[in-house]
């Protein structure tokens, strides 16, 4: 077990001094990162697909549920894919440094890692609730029914999914990063001459 923690810059017996919080945290951040551009990788296929380019496609991906296909990636008053995917990869860039560098134990980087984390959420909120009031817009022009009415519920239900998800995720790994105060331990050698 001292080897495990020696090979990741650990100074103490079992595992190290690493807030290992904080390092599950940034996996966490990683993995979602990952998935959400993953989520919008896969989105910009679909524009593609219908002859919209990536860098004006937007991200309504109600419309791909409630209308043909090939009326998705249009509708100006949606968020453009593309700031989702710079966000996202901003992050996770940052992430994976921070991943390596918390594993090296260094809090120096700790508070820039909370800082960029919560601005990077501030400006996800900002677009999901762009495209949350494109979604109402959307489907308040469109027909009244029942079957209208719950899609629009389902859809704006699953965009609030994914930014509770990304507030508890990014809130508390920004906080943790900005709450770790750890001091690196110096340690003193003796001279072998």
């Amino acid at each position: 077990m001292k080897q495990f923690g020696l090979v990741f810059g650990a100074d103490s017996e079992v595992f190290g001094d690493q807030d290992w919080a904080n390092v599950i945290k940034n996996i966490f951040v990683i993995l979602w990162s990952v998935a959400m551009l993953l989520v919008f990788g896969s989105f910009v296929q679909i524009c593609g697909e219908v002859g919209v380019d990536y860098q004006d496609a937007y991200y309504d991906f109600w419309r791909t549920q409630s209308t043909a296909v090939p009326g998705c990636c249009k509708d100006e008053n949606a968020v453009r894919v593309i700031y989702y995917v710079t966000t996202y990869s901003v992050v996770l860039g940052l992430s994976v440094f921070g991943f390596f560098l918390n594993m090296c134990n260094c809090p120096q980087f700790s508070n820039l890692y909370g800082i960029v984390v919560s601005l990077a959420w501030l400006w996800l909120t900002v677009q999901n609730f762009i495209s949350l009031q494109a979604l109402l817009d959307f489907f308040s022009s469109e027909d009244t029914s029942e079957l209208a009415h719950f899609q629009r519920n389902m859809q704006a239900f699953l965009l609030m999914t994914v930014w509770f998800g990304e507030t508890f995720l990014f809130l508390t790994a920004a906080y943790d990063s900005l709450q770790k105060a750890q001091p690196i331990k110096s340690k003193t050698y003796v001279s072998l001459l």
